[in-house]
């Protein structure tokens, strides 16, 4: 309904930043405080840009699949055009970081800007369309199969809706950047005695407890007190640019949030036999009828009960298969 419609984009926007807060805070502690950085032969800013950016496109994944699912399930139901033009007005907000300058403010500067935060919104230019591949594949399959692309003309018209969403919002995310119209966040500079007392509890924690090359109580602390403010430079320090991702780093997010995109939709969109076209209602009851990988679908009730046409299609792939010892 309308409070959905409403609530959707916010409830995705909680998700993204809470994730976002955790990989990074994560990868500081886990891997920068404790020096464990130094050993990997790549630059250690992959792995936090990479959860990130994973994370942007499961949140997109999850949009589309929602306002799909639902526009197959009751094409009469028009509430997602709702869902989409608040979703515009907030993502934008979102992306220009204006809602990440009055979460700054309204938290007192607990809630403060940071680069994780940054490089979530520099995500969402390329995070929002690997979604839409997925789709493309399943309606391949659909047209395969000798079924309609889609089930229904909503689901084509919600389709189209997303595509022209996502496209408006970076042209009006452009825009506001090209006109200067952003918030000003101010890098302060790093707080010596707080990354003194916790370079000395990391130091007491992890460093007297390992064996660490390093000559001397004294070094072993200095080392401690670098770590800090090498932590605190890739978090807060606001004037620094980031590296671009190589290809496999995209192609690793774009794949894992696809093949999660696809199995949500099949789940949630009424089982494998009506997304593939199979039947021409959604639905999980009636035996035979497959809603993932179990139960199996029948070959020729796969609605769960009704003779299908395209029943000696699925007889002759099956025939084929155990002729050519597919299945031994």
């Amino acid at each position: 309904g309308l409070w959905a419609g409403a609530i959707l984009p916010l409830v995705l926007s909680v998700y993204e930043n809470i994730g976002c807060r955790i990989a990074g805070q994560f990868f500081l502690e886990e891997f920068v405080e404790k020096g464990l950085h130094k050993k990997f032969g790549m630059a250690q800013e992959i792995l936090p840009s990479l959860t990130i950016t994973y994370l942007h496109c499961m949140s997109q994944g999850a949009r589309l699949c929602i306002l799909v699912a639902r526009a197959a399930w009751d094409p009469d139901d028009h509430w997602w055009m709702f869902t989409l033009g608040f979703g515009l007005v907030f993502n934008v907000s979102s992306r220009t970081l204006w809602i990440g300058r009055c979460t700054q403010l309204l938290s007192g500067g607990y809630l403060r800007m940071d680069n994780f935060q940054r490089l979530l919104a520099q995500a969402k230019f390329q995070g929002g369309y690997p979604p839409f591949l997925a789709l493309f594949g399943v309606g391949a399959v659909r047209a395969a199969l000798g079924h309609p692309w889609v089930p229904n003309s909503t689901v084509a018209i919600v389709i189209v809706g997303l595509v022209v969403v996502n496209i408006l919002e970076d042209i009006l995310v452009l825009a506001l950047g090209y006109f200067n119209f952003l918030p000003v966040f101010q890098t302060d500079e790093p707080n010596a005695e707080a990354l003194l007392a916790s370079a000395h509890a990391k130091f007491d924690a992890d460093f007297v407890a390992q064996v660490v090359p390093v000559p001397s109580t004294a070094a072993r602390l200095s080392e401690a007190m670098d770590l800090q403010l090498l932590a605190w430079d890739l978090q807060y320090n606001l004037r620094v640019d980031f590296p671009e991702l190589p290809l496999w780093a995209h192609v690793s997010a774009v794949m894992f949030s696809q093949f999660n995109t696809v199995m949500c939709l099949i789940i949630f969109g009424g089982g494998i036999n009506f997304v593939l076209g199979f039947c021409n209602e959604p639905g999980y009851g009636g035996v035979g009828r497959g809603i993932l990988w179990w139960p199996p679908m029948e070959e020729v009730r796969p609605c769960g009960g009704e003779a299908f046409e395209g029943a000696g299609f699925l007889q002759r792939g099956a025939t084929f298969a155990q002729a050519s010892g597919f299945f031994n």
